[in-house]
């Protein structure tokens, strides 16, 4: 089955993708590789990625938002450009279908590393989580609903993840009105009244919207059913204020099953300047201390 990878990625998130880029191209056997620049101007971005950029053994389709939208109905592009960023985002994801030819796409966030030599068929779905433990149950309820389907558990809603060209189309034709540029997810607010969560977000979740839809259609083959987790990933936080001492870089690092490298790292902190940027040195320790499994928690 032909693949591909995705990226959408930012201003804000630059520091963290380009150390994505940098493993991409190391550990990653060439792929095509669509990255979208989700930002309204994207000279800023652009320039940053000149500066930074390495050759790459990938296919790397680099596509500005602007471009990205084109094939919408001016309604639809206008109402995307008018939402902040995270909406923006989300939305890039489920329009992958009309940029790609690929039939299944691995999705990255900026903050995913990948950490050892492997394949996108090597990406595994996501796990199954319980609707009760999540902040983003308004959107299952809303899809529920929706799709008059009940769904006690749905592929966990974080990357990496995988989508699939043609379901991702079908999808899309449930909720846009093609003549018109309708979105019916316009002005929804997703939250829960059955949360149990002191905490939860009224933002769409846009993975636990695609496995519901692949649930009530019957796609099995497509999210997770069977028990079996992938490999687990590793989740790193990182305090800006310890960038300087390299005894103290990784400030918490959990492992889910240390005898097991994990395909990719999870940065669970955003870099927003060069001054407290991820730099080479940085990322070589992170590396070296997944692969060691030495872990250093406060």
């Amino acid at each position: 089955m032909s693949q591909c990878l995705l990226t959408v990625t930012c201003d804000r998130d630059r520091w963290s993708f380009i150390q994505q880029y940098y493993s991409v191209n190391k550990y990653i056997k060439p792929c095509t590789w669509y990255i979208v620049i989700n930002e309204l101007e994207e000279k800023s971005w652009l320039k940053f990625f000149k500066k930074h950029k390495e050759d790459s053994p990938h296919d790397i389709k680099l596509i500005p938002l602007q471009k990205y939208l084109w094939p919408l109905h001016p309604n639809t592009q206008n109402f995307i450009k008018s939402k902040p960023g995270y909406w923006r985002q989300l939305y890039c994801k489920l329009l992958i279908h009309l940029h790609c030819k690929e039939k299944r796409i691995v999705v990255l966030d900026s903050k995913n590393w990948i950490a050892k030599k492997c394949k996108l068929s090597d990406f595994p779905q996501q796990r199954l989580k319980s609707r009760d433990q999540t902040v983003f149950r308004g959107t299952i309820e809303f899809f529920q609903k929706f799709w008059k389907i009940d769904t006690p558990f749905v592929t966990d809603n974080i990357t990496p993840y995988i989508l699939y060209k043609k379901t991702l189309a079908s999808m899309w034709k449930e909720f846009h009105d093609v003549d018109t540029g309708i979105d019916y997810l316009k002005n929804k607010n997703f939250i829960s009244k059955k949360s149990k969560l002191p905490q939860q977000s009224g933002y769409l979740a846009e993975f636990f919207m695609y496995d519901i839809f692949c649930q009530k259609k019957g796609l099995h083959q497509q999210i997770v059913r069977d028990g079996k987790y992938p490999e687990p990933e590793l989740y790193a936080w990182f305090d800006p204020s310890r960038f300087d001492n390299k005894d103290k870089f990784i400030k918490q690092v959990e492992f889910k099953n240390s005898r097991v490298p994990p395909l990719s790292i999870t940065i669970k902190w955003y870099v927003e300047k060069e001054g407290g940027s991820l730099n080479e040195n940085h990322r070589k320790l992170l590396i070296s201390t997944i692969m060691k499994e030495e872990v250093n928690a406060d």
